[in-house]
């Protein structure tokens, strides 16, 4: 008897010690469920308040980019500023995801108390852990190809897909965008058409001069100024015995096209006039050079670099890559280097989505090393901040030996004030083109 209800007392203790073990547990269980709702509720916050800055600060820098002047960044430029803010949307986000399936799925298991076993207890944990970080991998994935792909390629696709059409304008965001003759600058031109060999008919003006050393080909940027800004250089450049052909690119002002390729389509447009040039009698034996700026200096590297009848180059702000201009931009506005790799790579992903392998094979990079000794003039602002004049360090280095000038000056068109209708009062300007011309190619 005596030993049955010790047997019995001994049980009983048992129990009790395991219900306070159990009610002890399930104390640290609702303290840990709090605390999860708790840190949920931050980082859900903290994920919106750095959604909320991210697209104050592209809306804010996009309304001082359309007020701002010429020597400001492009629009699409805004875009950047949304790459601050990727990695703590994401791991803000994925915290509060985290916790957020924890909880719910407690809550779903039904009171805690049901659970009075350690193990039971450890594998609904383990099970909640599996989920959680499925879906954490899963959200992940979705905001990775969705920043790294999707919004790049859309971005890249709407901005390149469209037609340059001059307006006139001469007042910010644009005010390069005004359209002039010949008959402005005191001088006569001839207006021709040429068709490229993919069937896209290419406005020209040709400038003439009795007996020109050599023909200057003039090429634009991406948005602009309008190719027709370079009559001013022309009227110079016949008062200097040189003839000049100014090509407006595929996509642009009376050319056709409806998309802006960025220098990997643009080479054709180059080819087609070069074949045309040659065609003709009295331009047969003499030299040519691609004279270009922004965009219109990389498609003027690109077709330097693929077709050996050019003999001269001077490339104006010319980016080394499309995507090299980002990863400057960042880098020069104190992104940290990682990010600004990143910014780098989303862009060349959609870029290859917009230019399929063109991305890999025409780029100034590239290109700018099949000089085989041809005279080449770089040229850049230190203080550009469309296209960061590391660019031009990076083709000056890939090149090697040829003329470089940095200029101290804040101009992406490389001119003093941005002025082509009065450039010449830029002696310095003058001076070293004319130097370039007369001594590394005429000669």
């Amino acid at each position: 008897m005596v030993r049955e209800v010790c047997k019995w007392l001994g049980k009983y203790y048992i129990h009790i010690s395991s219900l306070k073990n159990h009610v002890n547990e399930v104390k640290i269980l609702k303290s840990k469920l709090e605390k999860l709702k708790l840190f949920s509720s931050v980082f859900f916050k903290t994920f919106v308040f750095f959604m909320i800055i991210m697209f104050a600060h592209i809306i804010i820098k996009f309304i001082e980019i359309r007020k701002s002047n010429v020597h400001s960044e492009p629009n699409y430029f805004v875009i950047v500023y949304g790459l601050y803010y990727v990695i703590p949307i994401i791991i803000s986000y994925t915290i509060h995801i985290v916790c957020k399936y924890k909880i719910r799925k407690l809550e779903q298991l039904g009171d805690i108390e049901a659970y009075p076993s350690s193990r039971l207890k450890l594998t609904v944990l383990k099970s909640l852990k599996k989920i959680a970080t499925k879906k954490v991998l899963l959200f992940i994935l979705f905001i990775s190809t969705l920043v790294c792909i999707i919004i790049p390629s859309i971005v890249i696709y709407v901005f390149v897909n469209k037609h340059v059409n001059y307006t006139g304008n001469t007042a910010p965001p644009y005010p390069l965008q005004g359209i002039y003759t010949a008959k402005d600058f005191g001088i006569s031109s001839n207006e021709i058409t040429i068709a490229t060999e993919d069937n896209i008919d290419l406005w020209v003006s040709e400038v003439t001069v009795e007996e020109p050393k050599a023909i200057i080909i003039y090429i634009s940027g991406i948005v602009q100024p309008s190719v027709t800004y370079y009559y001013g250089h022309a009227k110079w450049m016949k008062e200097n015995n040189y003839a000049s052909f100014l090509l407006e690119l595929r996509g642009h002002g009376r050319s056709e096209g409806d998309k802006i390729c960025l220098g990997y389509e643009e080479t054709k447009d180059v080819k087609a006039l070069v074949r045309y040039i040659k065609m003709q009698e009295k331009y047969k034996e003499l030299p040519i050079i691609l004279q270009g700026a922004s965009m219109g200096g990389a498609v003027a590297v690109n077709a330097f670099g693929s077709i050996e009848e050019i003999s001269g180059l001077i490339a104006m702000s010319a980016y080394s890559s499309f995507e090299d201009v980002i990863y400057d931009y960042m880098k020069n506005n104190h992104v940290p280097r990682f990010i600004s790799n990143f910014g780098r790579l989303i862009t060349r992903i959609g870029l290859q989505f917009n230019f399929g392998n063109l991305v890999n094979t025409m780029t100034p990079i590239n290109h700018i090393q099949n000089s085989n000794g041809r005279p080449v003039f770089l040229i850049a602002s230190k203080g550009d901040t469309s296209v960061p004049y590391q660019n031009t360090l990076r083709l000056k280095e890939k090149l090697g030996d040829c003329e470089l000038w940095i200029r101290d000056s804040d101009a992406h068109f490389i001119i003093e004030n941005t002025d082509f209708i009065n450039f010449e009062q830029d002696e310095e300007y003058c001076s070293r083109i004319l130097t370039f011309l007369e001594e590394k190619v005429v000669q």
